[in-house]
């Protein structure tokens, strides 16, 4: 019977060019009138033989409403089909008139599309058809086709040449045919010379799409192919008749169910029939899927009709399903009541069990705080058994003192199970202690009723006991020195502060040790670290026996100790510096078969209500320990303001810090000044780099102000790499600059000198750049020279050997400089300008600056005088035969770049 249904689908083949497509439309039969009348006959038939079997029904089961539900749908089904087959054969012929429509329409719009570009192919053969008539003639065409895309011209290496339209495809010229579909349907178009069409596909110019594809022949000769690219959409609406799509859904799928289109399906609708049939060439897998929806088909009255009998036959089921639920309901609730009273017994156990084995303390108290009960735990805490304490108030059985102040914790607590039991939450007490040593800390929630009244609480008692001892354990490690067990810098600096903050307050004097070991690095050095350590814990008991119990032993650095003396004036702590500098010069350290003997050096501060701050404090004791180094060790140097010293000192280190961020954020800034040759004029420049540093308010500071700073704490090489860097960079970054060069002079201090490093950095860069090397000039001082002459003698001929040159400043400073003279190999004598700048008018600064000039020629060095400031020196320098001369009389100090 469902077989002959089938009949109702109507196959239709469209031909085309090399490929024959399918098109197959099916349309669901329409129910009669009959489907209705039968229907409704059939449900009061089964209303009156339900009536007439009553008390037989409320008798069966639940097997006796199944098939009877069953018999109904059976007689339905029936009912249906033979509906179905009836209708046939009326509904054939309008299928038949849809189908042929369809195969007409599409027929003729894929033909009339090849038929017009093979009118553009037989152009194309007899070059007739240029860029801008393709443009112009397929553009038109394509705007009255809407099935149409575009219609493209590929060349013979399948490079896109040209598209109509060209708006919206510009993107597509000049790409090659990658895609899959294309590039299978082009080759195969090309080798059969025949056009060819291709499955669906996404183009790049929108959603599915197929093209046929004509190759373009001269002859032999494969000029190119045409390709009309088809939107399948658009093709599908314009062959579908629109109100055919109220009643009709078309798709086109793949062989595996993908779906290629869908625009002419309603997302909205029921579908009520469905059929797939191929659609494309064959083996090319896609077909086309059309759906029946489901229609409102029936009349007024037989859906009224039809609802009436089918709510009398639901009506007498639901009274039969009541009636058999009645007969098992207290079948039922006995079985809920018993499963219930398991449930109750199993939970009751389950908290018993949970009780004994959690491991918090857990004490249950009644509304008046009187305890109920104690888990194995809480015994173990309180020291009371459950039974004994049961009745018991809580502060009789387990008395809490609080951590921080050990003061009783009994109205706390008690106030803690108020606002528990009155409130909705929780309470938690702080860190408290137990009178059997316990840390612990307590949980108090109530217990409530159904009504939501409190009618007892439980204490919850976490022991913290283990985690308390190590949190003291961290705290200690924190502010305490591992090895000698004092308090290490950070805590003495809070102590420190504190004291600070007590004299500007209290008006009271305290005093400050700063303390640094010496001769500590020769022990290290000599026996090892593990000597230097055990040292280190032997003096902290020594000094440790001698300073008082309110005073601050503290570790600051490796050897370097504080002491902060707490109500102690100055002379009360001098007699304690000294005390301590005493026991220590007498103490010999014994390690092995050596003997070692040290001394400390001592910086003593006053704190009083004038201390600024305890960083202040802390960094003028370190510069009087300093003071008591300088002034040769094992001594108590006293800090007063009126030390001028000090005060000298002090000021250095704050340029120390100066420097260093003046390095980090660059803010020295580079100055030239010209020297000039008083005998042939030379073409190009000639210069010495001067360094300033660059103020905060942007005002420039001289080297005489941070120098001796840089040269006592070691941070000359760091100021020396900046200055070689930032020249070079310099060069790099402005080329016409390095080309008028003739040479710049760059002065290395005597750290620089000295520290191999310095000369492997030096070396690598301008191995690097060898055209700088003959323009580059580094002055040394007589003094750095002399001090290493071997290292001086190695780093001078190392670099000259990469052609750099070199100058000895400040000559004749030094009585000692002529002896050494002819050891370095230098090419430039500058005379110090202390002799030169005196010179017309002081016969012995002329004498000095003579012989210096005489003694640099006949070792065939060229001089330069420096600090020449008027015309009278100049012109006397001539005299001399001087070859340079450098100061205010021939050019002052300027930018590197103007």
């Amino acid at each position: 019977m469902f077989a002959e249904a089938e009949k109702t689908a109507l196959m239709v083949d469209i031909d085309l060019p090399n490929s024959v497509w399918q098109l197959v439309i099916k349309q669901d039969t329409k129910p009669l009138t009959l489907i209705s009348n039968i229907v409704i006959l059939a449900c009061m038939a089964m209303v009156l033989l339900i009536y007439f079997f009553r008390q037989m029904l409320y008798k069966l089961t639940w097997t006796g409403p199944a098939a009877l539900a069953g018999s109904f749908i059976l007689l339905c089904a029936v009912i249906i089909g033979l509906s179905y087959y009836s209708i046939n054969n009326e509904q054939r012929q309008q299928l038949l008139e849809k189908a042929e429509i369809i195969r007409v329409d599409i027929r003729k719009r894929l033909k009339g599309s090849l038929n017009y570009i093979g009118l553009l192919t037989m152009a194309r053969t007899s070059d007739n058809l240029t860029r801008e008539e393709f443009q112009q003639r397929a553009s038109h065409y394509v705007s009255t086709h809407p099935e149409l895309i575009n219609i493209t011209w590929i060349d013979a290496q399948f490079i896109i040449g040209n598209v109509a339209p060209l708006a919206g495809n510009e993107q597509i010229i000049g790409l090659k045919i990658d895609l899959k579909e294309p590039r299978r349907a082009s080759r195969l178009a090309k080798e059969l010379r025949l056009p060819i069409y291709t499955q669906p596909f996404v183009a790049i110019q929108g959603p599915a799409s197929f093209e046929v594809w004509v190759p373009v022949y001269r002859g032999n000769e494969f000029m190119g192919l045409f390709a009309g690219v088809y939107s399948v959409p658009n093709l599908l609406k314009t062959v579908v008749n629109h109100e055919f799509l109220h009643q009709f859904g078309v798709s086109m799928i793949t062989n595996d169910g993908q779906v290629v289109d869908r625009s002419l399906l309603k997302d909205n609708e029921d579908i009520r029939f469905s059929q797939t049939v191929a659609l494309s060439p064959p083996g090319y897998n896609i077909a086309l899927r059309l759906e029946r929806y489901q229609s409102q088909l029936w009349r007024w009255d037989m859906i009224v009709l039809s609802l009436l009998a089918f709510s009398l036959a639901i009506g007498v089921f639901w009274i039969m399903f009541i009636l058999l639920r009645a007969r098992t309901e207290l079948q039922q609730r006995y079985q809920q009541l018993s499963e219930a009273q398991g449930a109750l017994f199993r939970e009751k156990e389950l908290s018993q069990v949970t009780l004994l084995s959690i491991g918090e303390g857990v004490i249950t108290m009644d509304i008046n705080g009187k305890i109920n009960n104690l888990n194995p735990v809480a015994e173990t805490i309180t020291q009371w058994s459950s039974q004994e304490a049961e009745g018991q108030l809580l502060y009789q059985v387990m008395p809490l003192l609080d951590m921080t102040n050990q003061h009783s914790m009994e109205e706390s607590l008690l106030n803690c199970i108020d606002e528990a039991m009155s409130g909705d939450s929780s309470s938690t007490m702080g860190l408290l202690k137990s009178a059997q040593k316990y840390s612990l800390r307590c949980t108090v929630t109530s217990i409530k009723n159904k009504l939501g009244q409190a009618i007892g609480c439980v204490l919850i008692l976490h022991d913290i006991t283990e985690m308390h001892l190590i949190t003291q354990k961290l705290e200690h490690r924190a502010k305490h020195d591992s090895l000698t067990g004092l308090v290490n810098r950070m805590e003495f600096e809070e102590r420190l502060e504190h004291a600070v903050s007590v004299a500007s307050t209290d008006d009271c004097q305290h005093s400050l040790l700063y303390i640094d070991l010496d001769q500590f690095k020769i022990v290290n050095d000599t026996c090892g670290h593990l000597a230097g350590d055990e040292l280190l814990v032997q003096l902290t008991s020594l000094l440790q026996a001698h300073i008082r119990a309110s005073d601050t032993l503290a570790r600051l650095g490796g050897d370097e100790f504080g002491v902060l003396l707490m109500n102690c004036a100055l002379p009360q702590a001098e007699n304690t510096a000294e005390i301590l500098r005493q026991q220590v010069d007498e103490f010999r350290f014994i390690w092995h078969d050596k003997s070692f003997s040290l001394g400390l050096s001592i910086g003593l501060v006053v704190i009083d209500k004038n201390t600024e701050n305890h960083s202040q404090s802390l960094s003028t004791a370190d510069v009087a320990c300093y003071m008591a180094k300088d002034g040769g060790r094992n001594r108590v140097h006293v800090y007063t303001e009126d030390d001028e010293e000090t005060s000298r000192r002090h000021g250095e280190m704050h340029w120390v810090a100066r420097i260093t961020a003046a390095l980090e954020n660059d803010s020295f800034v580079l100055y030239r000044q010209t020297i000039l040759p008083l005998g042939e004029i030379q073409a190009g420049t000639h210069y010495e780099l001067l360094l300033r540093l660059q103020a905060d308010d942007g005002t420039l500071v001289g080297p005489g102000a941070f120098l001796p700073a840089a040269e006592r704490y070691n941070m000359m090489i760091q100021i020396d790499r900046w200055v070689f860097n930032s020249a070079l960079k310099f060069f790099q970054q402005f080329p016409d600059e390095l080309n008028e060069l003739l040479l710049c002079s760059i002065n290395i201090s005597a750290q620089s000198l000295s520290d191999e490093a310095f000369l492997v950095f030096l070396k690598s860069s301008l191995e690097a750049y060898p055209q700088w090397c003959d323009k580059l000039c580094f002055e040394i001082t007589e003094t750095s020279a002399i001090r290493n002459i071997q290292q001086a003698k190695r780093f001078i001929s190392t670099l000259k050997a990469l052609g750099c040159r070199f100058a000895l400043d400040d000559f004749g400073s030094g009585m000692s400089s002529f002896g050494y003279l002819k050891n370095l190999p230098v090419d430039y004598l500058k005379i110090d300008g202390s002799f030169v700048k005196d010179c017309a008018r002081d016969p012995v600064d002329l004498a000095m600056v003579k012989s210096v000039n005489d003694v640099g020629h006949v070792m065939d060095m060229q001089t330069i005088a420096e600090w020449v400031e008027d015309e009278q020196t100049l012109a006397v320098l001539k005299t001399l035969g001087v070859n340079y001369v450098q100061g205010y009389a021939v050019g002052k100090p300027q930018p590197l770049r103007e």
